[in-house]
């Protein structure tokens, strides 16, 4: 598919020092052509270990002091995309394990804030702290030239929320939902950096809609 040798070498190499239950793929496409690809690894492992999916520089280690001093000792999913063109992309998704929404928000807050994006815009907090989600997720995705994405992921989200999120989009999830008989399964609030987007993918703060489909299971 167009994966470089040096990728594929990454990815067996971390997959023997993991060495996953499980595998995964994803393709991300856009409206304006854009395509891209890679794997990741739903499994439980340690931070420490995660890290080594990644490439050195300023996020990694700012993300690793970070996580150290929030007390982040898991990393729940690790991925990597394997486009043609460097700078290598790695994602690190964890739980928050912290109680109330107030703790866990506050941990969401510095992350904005360490990691350098902008704040969650007030019209999104504010459906938040109405709400009061709890059980949240950090998508953390960095790579040798600095941050690409940061996203915050609220499970289950209510009717109610949904509406009020999607705007003028709810009968497009209306429609999706009629054939595929499910619900969100999370709502991300995410934020892509200027100039990793390249031309094909929005760049700044968006709402994505999450649904679990099921999975395949191989005998």
């Amino acid at each position: 598919m167009g994966a470089p040798e040096s990728e594929i070498d990454r990815l067996n190499d971390v997959g023997a020092l993991i060495n996953p239950l499980k595998i995964g793929s994803w393709i991300d496409m856009s409206a304006k052509g854009g395509m891209d690809g890679g794997w990741f690894f739903p499994v439980d492992i340690s931070t420490k270990m995660a890290n080594e999916a990644a490439d050195s520089g300023t996020a990694l280690s700012t993300f690793a002091e970070w996580a150290k001093n929030h007390n982040i000792p898991t990393i729940n999913t690790v991925g990597r995309d394997m486009g043609a063109a460097p700078p290598r992309q790695t994602e690190f998704r964890f739980k928050l394990n912290l109680g109330t929404f107030s703790e866990q928000i506050t941990v969401v807050k510095d992350a904005f804030s360490t990691f350098g994006f902008p704040a969650i815009p007030n019209e999104h907090l504010s459906i938040l702290e109405e709400w009061k989600p709890t059980d949240m997720q950090l998508s953390v995705i960095t790579s040798s030239e600095g941050f690409v994405r940061l996203g915050v992921l609220f499970p289950k989200p209510t009717t109610s929320v949904v509406q009020s999120l999607c705007g003028g989009h709810r009968d497009n999830l209306t429609n999706l939902e009629k054939q595929i008989d499910k619900t969100p399964a999370f709502v991300e609030y995410q934020y892509l950096m200027k100039g990793f987007g390249y031309g094909v993918y929005k760049e700044g703060f968006d709402i994505v809609f999450h649904y679990f489909v099921g999975e395949e299971k191989v005998d």
